[in-house]
């Protein structure tokens, strides 16, 4: 397969790689040099300054240039050095440059934010951070000698030492980058306490080759340890790994826990793994725990593929348990996400424990317009889900193209766990329709399988010996008539309504609801007429005035011919016709004939305004879920930039928090999430600005357009101590975040981390819309008056061990409850960044493990 042919392409590219990293050796005699230079941002320091180093002397190979007293080196021309060190051993620093045309080497390794467990030992606790942003080079490389590593964020203690490495890398634009070891994010061991949390961040890389692994979340040792590694790749023409890939791998821990949290995400990017040695091929590792006697270990990993490729010389593994551990507590969950892209490998494993190691087991693939192909064996395992998606009628070829369905060919397929089919891109099949999903010899089959719902079609799934393919027929004599008036027309929408509208029957171009969009959907494939697209659907005074004219141009047709007197009628003939004249009855318009036309109107009117307002309520909802995903962005981006979430705040009479001009965050904001996710909603200048600029300005996000507009209450400063002393504007919110109850993302003081998200962020609520009583909107009530920026209040925070229910008219207020003015349902962002509709008549138990990110619940998605 096209595999075999990879594997020979990139050997000798790594043969003449090592060639060249290899011809140095590191020169003894090293030194270290100290950055004494303690300004950051735009008054750091130029590296190439001698005074800016202690000794004062610009350090050059063989020294290590260690910059660890908070300050920011700047680099504008080439450097050559033994060791970068960035924030280590209980130090913080900066490294910056954004030079066009310079190299920056290293004979060995480049440390940012590194804890050692040499250093971090005895009754310590020790916290290291160190970033480094990097842009518009020549080239970046690391161990020149031949081994070098690339380590962000590491942390390792012992003998009941504390430690906390944190490092931040960001590569952009730059030709080549070459690490002739390892890349390292979140790498933690020892056998006291240890954090280690790395990020990178690379864009429009030409070419990046990693000499042996690339690690995210990796931990190890006999302490309780916690390793969270994150990377992104956008736009990178190659990245190679010699050896191995990991991400969320962990061994156990014989004393406490030990977890390993990964995620890579590889968009627009053509990657290759394990290529390194033809001989020994290295592999993927994706979620992965390996315990001993009673150890225990997790490990997550999820690695996502967008628009570009993944070639693995030897297997994948999605979600595994090895070391022949007895421990229940184990736990494993990988998740391979493939979109629009093309995975090549000799193996591919979802969910294996072939060492029969105690604890449970989690892998999902989940594929969009994707092919996968692999030279041996397919292997989906109890604990496996394959989510594949259906995008058109083509199988996949790798290219992404709009159109195709997702398939896999392997030269064999041993099938178990679940089999889950999504439609794609608004793509419905049709009865007659059959998808070849999975090709290769077939053994076993899958325990469970989960369709679409297509009413009036039935899916089917044929297992061959040498192929899995699905097939969809129809039940027949189905049609959308709804009112059973003999046509399908705008008439049945609020029929279609009434029956399907509010039920998992209604969804039918699953989008996870039920709106005007799937009432054409419905239309298109069963109907058997047309209606004009709900985006389209005219005003009500237009549409009156067009009832108007046409009911009014057919009674006048209908009047001129009743008031034909047939009785007088002249014949004329000629050589070629005969022609017959009728004489018309005398002109007038009865009271009659107006009131007929004035009845058909209102007749219209009635049954017309339904699916105008219907096409309305989609547009708003559509605009809803729009807010709601981009609080899920700014919430993800806020943890990549700080590596925490947005707290609750403090209290409601603490305004946002500033020093000396600038806005504090984390556990010293006492403003709530509505302030701290400002820069992350494109709202930065207010967040800049002043507290009273803050508090008092609207934003439409924080708006549901189905609920009302933009609104502020004005009413006396409450702040302690106050800000102005007199009246203050808030602007308000229609959105709150999980929960009261202290168990969800967002809590009081604190913030959150992702570590602490057990439960897993694809089944943890971060933000919904919350219940209100629409008899005092725009008036001061308990819990629509303190405005989106609000410390701890029932305003921006509510409950998820209370039901959502729907806004009311009456007294009192929302009971701290979540609810819309939607029918039926609250859209909810989960932690994920998707955006998922909540039945009013959820089960109050599964609404509230919904809210708390650790309780070992999980709902599905049919539980909301």
């Amino acid at each position: 397969m096209k595999i075999q042919q990879t594997r020979k392409h990139l050997m000798l590219g790594w043969q003449f790689c090592f060639l060249v990293l290899g011809s140095s050796v590191t020169p003894a005699g090293a030194q270290i040099a100290m950055w004494n230079n303690s300004n950051v941002g735009g008054n750091a320091g130029n590296w190439s300054t001698a005074a800016n180093w202690n000794p004062a002397v610009v350090p050059t190979s063989p020294s290590t240039a260690s910059i660890n007293n908070g300050g920011e080196a700047r680099i504008t021309s080439s450097v050559a050095v033994s060791r970068i060190e960035v924030g280590r051993n209980g130090g913080t620093g900066r490294l910056s440059s954004n030079t066009a045309g310079i190299t920056i080497s290293t004979s060995s390794d480049f440390d940012l934010g590194e804890i050692g467990g040499a250093f971090a030992t005895g009754p310590l606790v020790v916290n290291a951070n160190g970033t480094a942003s990097l842009s518009n080079l020549t080239a970046l490389s690391v161990g020149t000698s031949g081994d070098g590593d690339l380590d962000i964020g590491p942390a390792s203690a012992t003998l009941g030492a504390q430690a906390t490495g944190t490092g931040n890398l960001t590569l952009s634009n730059i030709a080549s980058v070459q690490v002739s070891n390892s890349v390292e994010l979140g790498k933690g061991g020892g056998s006291a306490t240890a954090e280690a949390q790395g990020t990178l961040n690379v864009s429009g890389i030409g070419n990046f080759q990693v000499g042996v692994d690339l690690d995210l979340g990796q931990v190890g040792g006999t302490g309780l340890t916690t390793g969270i590694g994150t990377a992104t790749f956008t736009n990178t023409t190659n990245l190679s790994v010699g050896v191995n890939l990991d991400v969320g791998t962990t061994t156990g821990s014989s004393t406490a826990t030990n977890t390993g949290t990964g995620n890579l995400s590889l968009i627009n990017t053509h990657a290759f793994v394990g290529f390194a040695d033809p001989l020994s091929p290295g592999l993927a590792n994706i979620g992965t725990a390996t315990s001993l006697f009673n150890e225990v270990a997790h490990g997550n990993g999820t690695v996502i593929v967008q628009s570009g490729s993944l070639a693995v010389a030897d297997r994948v593994r999605v979600g595994s348990l090895a070391g022949a551990g007895t421990n229940l507590a184990n736990s494993s969950q990988g998740t391979l996400s493939v979109i629009d892209s093309h995975l090549t490998a000799n193996r591919l494993d979802v969910a294996s424990n072939t060492t029969g190691t105690m604890g449970t087991v989690q892998g999902l693939v989940h594929l969009e317009s994707s092919f996968v192909e692999l030279d041996g064996t397919l292997a989906l395992s109890s604990g496996s889900t394959l989510e594949v998606g259906l995008a058109g009628l083509a199988k996949a070829d790798g290219s992404g193209a709009a159109g195709q369905y997702s398939a896999i060919i392997a030269d064999s397929n041993l099938l178990a766990g679940q089999l889950k089919v999504l439609l794609h891109d608004g793509f419905l099949p049709a009865a007659g329709n059959s998808f070849e999903i999975l090709t290769g010899v077939r053994s076993g089959t899958f325990s469970n399988t989960n369709f679409p719902t297509l009413p009036g079609l039935t899916w089917s799934i044929q297992y061959n010996p040498s192929s899995v393919v699905l097939q969809v027929s129809g039940s027949g004599g189905f049609s959308a008539d709804f009112n059973n008036d003999g046509f399908v027309n705008g008439l049945d929408l609020p029929f279609w309504q009434g029956a399907y509208g509010s039920t998992s029957l209604g969804d039918a171009d699953a989008d996870s609801d039920s709106d005007g969009q799937d009432f054409l959907t419905w239309q298109r494939q069963y109907g058997l007429g047309s209606l004009q697209a709900v985006a389209s659907v005219p005003e009500p005074s237009t549409l009156l005035q067009l009832m108007f004219v046409a009911t009014l141009v057919t009674a006048l047709s209908f009047r001129k011919i009743c008031n034909t007197d047939f009785s007088r009628v002249n014949i004329q003939e000629d050589a070629t016709a005969i022609k017959l004249k009728f004489s018309a009855k005398p002109a007038g318009f009865t009271l009659v004939e107006l009131l007929t036309v004035i009845a058909i109107i209102g007749i219209l009117v009635a049954l017309l305004l339904p699916a105008v307002q219907a096409a309305r309520e989609a547009a708003r909802r559509t605009q809803c879920i729009n807010n709601l995903k981009q609080f899920g962005l700014a919430f993800q981006n806020h943890h990549g930039a700080r590596r925490y979430f947005p707290s609750g705040g403090w209290n409601w009479n603490h305004p946002p928090t500033y020093l000396n001009g600038t806005p504090l965050a984390g556990k010293e904001q006492h403003a709530g999430w509505g302030f701290q996710i400002l820069p992350y909603i494109e709202g930065e200048t207010i967040w800049n600005a002043n507290a009273v600029v803050a508090i008092g300005t609207p934003l439409s996000i924080f708006f549901c357009p189905t609920r009302r507009p933009t609104q502020v209450v004005e009413r006396e400063d409450r702040f302690e101590p106050p800000l102005t002393g007199g009246m203050l504007r808030y602007a308000l919110c229609d959105y709150a975040a999980s929960n009261r109850e202290m168990t969800g993302v967002v809590r009081r003081y604190d913030p959150v981390e992702l570590s602490q998200v057990t439960d897993g962020t694809s089944h943890t609520l971060v933000i919904s819309e919350k219940r209100m009583n629409l008899a005092f909107l725009g008036q001061e009530q308990d819990d629509d008056n303190e405005g989106y920026t609000v410390g701890w209040n029932e305003d921006t925070i509510r409950r998820t061990d209370r039901s959502p229910a729907a806004d009311y008219f009456g007294e009192g207020d929302g009971d701290k409850k979540f609810g819309s003015s939607h029918p039926s349902i609250i859209n909810a962002a989960i932690l994920d960044g998707s955006v998922r509709t909540v039945s009013f008549e959820i089960d109050a138990h599964a609404f509230e493990k919904l809210g708390n990110i650790s309780d070992g619940e999980q709902n599905d998605a049919d539980s909301l």
